[in-house]
């Protein structure tokens, strides 16, 4: 009987759960931006040649012995990033599957488990330089459960954005001066 008092409710919290995470998204989508005071032809080498992006990404910087390895013609279509480093960095590969010269970029990311993601760069000429967008579209699944964390992760994942824009743009208007 003592069981049935501790499973029952464990189980009611389960079933909540469970029923509350059919109603979020199976799409998870990230987006953020940032403006560099300068043009996308300066802008464009830093997020489509990948050895580049691992200089002012977030999280490379997690893990000082993290391994990476690159493959392909830099900057050009198929090029591949792959990376192994602790907890915090985890394992997985970005593989550019669009590029348009001095404006887009467009990856293919894998992390192992679950389904691939689809992120992006966008290059926007401005008058006063050139506005970065970053971005992120994550297929959370039709498990109720893993909706409500690409919910969860969505600031997590903004904020690593855009750290990973103002050391972008640090690096870019530093090296020009």
């Amino acid at each position: 009987m003592i069981i049935l008092y501790i499973l029952a409710p464990i189980a009611c919290f389960f079933v909540l759960i469970n029923f509350i995470g059919l109603f979020f998204p199976r799409l998870t989508r990230i987006h953020a931006s940032i403006i560099i005071n300068e043009k996308p032809e300066l802008i464009f080498p830093e997020i489509a040649v990948l050895s580049n992006f691992v200089t002012w990404d977030p999280w490379s910087k997690r893990d000082p012995n993290i391994h990476q390895s690159f493959e392909g013609n830099p900057g050009k279509l198929n090029s591949k990033y792959s990376w192994k480093g602790n907890k915090k960095v985890k394992e997985g590969s970005m593989t550019i599957s669009n590029i348009e010269e001095n404006q887009l970029v467009e990856h293919i990311l894998n992390f192992g488990k679950g389904n691939p993601c689809k992120a992006l760069f966008k290059l926007v000429p401005i008058e006063s330089g050139t506005e970065v967008f970053w971005g992120i579209e994550m297929n959370m699944g039709k498990f109720p459960m893993s909706r409500i964390i690409g919910s969860l992760i969505k600031g997590m994942l903004y904020k690593d954005f855009i750290q990973g824009l103002e050391s972008l743009k640090m690096k870019i208007e530093n090296q020009n001066k």
